[in-house]
């Protein structure tokens, strides 16, 4: 007869998988955020340096 030890430590494959993934689209999330925001940012800053000059 076997003895199983329940005492796992450590992750498994398919629990590392799901954290990656997760991670991929909170940072898919985050560039495009970050790509909208420059290119906003970048048609805005002449528009306020032209302000500020008049």
């Amino acid at each position: 007869m076997f003895i199983q030890n329940h005492n796992k430590q450590g992750f498994t494959l398919i629990e590392l998988m799901i954290v990656a993934g997760i991670i991929g689209i909170v940072a898919a999330i985050t560039i495009s955020a970050y790509r909208l925001r420059s290119i906003l940012a970048g048609e805005v800053l002449p528009l306020l340096k032209k302000a500020a000059n008049d």
